[in-house]
């Protein structure tokens, strides 16, 4: 292609020399060509040959206009992308790296070239040249890259079943945990939150002084509480206190009830699972509480019932800080307070080989006792006016009489008895004021249910195995109100299945 005659002229005689015997073009070709001896032939393209070359040319226009968009969107995208990305051809040359890979390996190579480039041996260590070796994809391996941890995947690039390149992508590790931090957070203002606090737990008694006042103190630590009450003591309540004082308050507080739950939900339920470890398996898999809980408190309530299989994986937990998903192959670090809760004395239970002594250690590192509402009936008066309180009615005093009888009842269910009476009178109560007759009236109701679902029928006549029916079905069904008619919790704890439970409390006095 020329651009002038005297170029034309220069290209003519440049081709003579070099031995060419003709020349083919247009009428100027031709009278060039004769000026250096050498015929010229002259060719007139028809009209339909020129708007044919004339569209064949504006198509390819149009395609190479397209492939640059295309490429620029493609880049575009790339670029957006907040994982880095690079392409190596076979030789082992970086083709192409979006920004957030040269942002993230920029530290790494000092001001090295990277594309259009061997990968340089800095950049040996993420493992892609091994994928262009193999023909074999790597996901999600953990590589230390000089100083950094970079998460990689790489995958191989195979045109007619060869491996032609190998396109990985990665990000650094920390990222990854600033991202699971996000959403921790995001899924601890949902919910996962300690609503109590010191101030909320009632009473004046010494023993409930020295309790606040040595929980405090643990508050402080980091070390497992193990807390030690009868049902309805407010187990949780002081759980959520401790939390609450500790450096750990702006963290996740997650609790559960051990009792309630099997073996293998209880499993799922803490560890968590991946997609496919059982039938039945939610897609995707679970977190589980350890994992939400991590930097915050998880709350083990009635820790007695875990089987000794589950004894063994929290007890791994609490000493290596990591755990396992159901069905998954990786450790996943976890810092993690436990608080656990008890009615039965772990102590004994250890001596009789049903609790782990070493597990135990590790939960009682610090030890609290509630002490059971009997033993600081001087609290009552003050728990009623906050029971009131919560239920959006009021209550000023009570009558010194009504009080010492309050006060000569046992209280087998403790404070949530107590909160059980208030509801129930709030319920039937249609008087402005206090009713202390509907008041004594619906607690002698009480007393009266109590004593004589806590007591042996004294009937004898009839066969001992009748009599002994009667004797199991009151002590189920007394197990039963313990456990908040938690079928599965009075099953664990009463050592029958749950079909007994419910047999054994159905079956009609004879």
């Amino acid at each position: 292609m020329f651009s002038s005659s005297t170029e034309l002229s220069g290209g003519i005689q440049a081709a003579v020399r070099d031995g060419c015997g003709a020349i083919v073009g247009g009428g100027i070709c031709r009278q060039v060509a004769a000026g250096f001896g050498v015929p010229g032939v002259v060719v007139v393209p028809r009209e339909g040959n020129v708007l044919q070359t004339l569209k064949e040319a504006r198509a390819i226009a149009l395609a190479q206009r397209k492939q640059r968009r295309d490429l620029h969107e493609l880049r575009t995208i790339l670029d957006t992308s907040r994982d880095g990305m690079m392409v190596l051809d076979v030789d082992g040359r970086v083709r192409f790296a979006n920004e957030a890979a040269v942002e993230t390996l920029r530290p790494l190579l000092g001001g090295a070239p990277m594309v259009d480039a061997r990968l340089p041996v800095v950049l040996v260590p993420l493992g892609v040249l091994q994928t262009l070796e193999t023909g074999e994809p790597e996901f999600d391996k953990v590589r230390r890259v000089g100083p950094i941890d970079i998460v990689v995947s790489s995958s191989p690039i195979r045109v007619d079943d060869e491996t032609v390149g190998v396109v990985a992508t990665f990000r650094e590790a920390t990222r990854i945990q600033n991202i699971d931090r996000k959403v921790r957070e995001k899924l601890y203002t949902k919910g996962f939150v300690a609503r109590y606090s010191f101030g909320h737990i009632q009473g004046d008694t010494p023993a409930i002084r020295e309790l606040i006042e040595k929980a405090r103190r643990y508050a402080r630590s980091d070390a497992a509480v193990m807390i030690e009450g009868e049902t309805g003591t407010g187990k949780e309540l002081l759980a959520q206190s401790i939390h609450n004082a500790s450096k750990r308050s702006e963290k996740p507080f997650l609790g559960i009830n051990c009792s309630a739950l099997s073996e293998t939900l209880l499993e799922s339920e803490l560890f968590g699972y991946e997609d496919g470890a059982f039938t039945g398996a939610r897609r995707g898999g679970k977190i589980g509480l350890f994992e939400l809980a991590n930097g915050g408190t998880l709350f083990l309530d009635e820790v007695a019932d875990i089987s000794p299989a589950v004894q063994m994986r929290l007890l791994r937990v609490i000493e290596e800080r990591e755990i396992m998903r159901l069905g998954g192959d990786r450790m996943v670090p976890v810092d993690v307070r436990i608080i656990s809760s008890s009615q039965r004395n772990l102590a004994t239970q250890d001596s009789e080989g049903q609790f782990r002594r070493d597990l135990y250690f590790r939960l009682a590192a610090l030890r609290l006792r509630i002490p059971p509402l009997r033993e600081r009936t001087s609290d009552i008066l003050a728990l009623l006016v906050a029971l009131f309180a919560r239920h959006g009615a009021k209550l000023d005093e009570l009558a010194t009489p009504l009080c010492d009888r309050l006060s000569r009842y046992a209280w087998p269910g403790n404070v949530r008895e107590l909160d059980s009476l208030v509801r129930t009178y709030l319920a039937l109560s249609d008087e402005a004021g206090f009713s202390e007759r509907l008041f004594l009236e619906l607690f002698e109701q009480l007393r009266a249910d109590r004593e004589r679902s806590s007591q042996p029928s004294e009937r004898s006549d009839g066969p001992l195995r009748d009599q002994l029916s009667r004797i199991e079905r009151q002590i189920v069904l007394r197990t039963l109100e313990d456990c908040g008619y938690d079928r599965t919790a009075a099953a664990r704890r009463l050592g029958i299945s749950l079909n007994s439970v419910w047999r054994k409390s159905r079956r009609s006095p004879q």
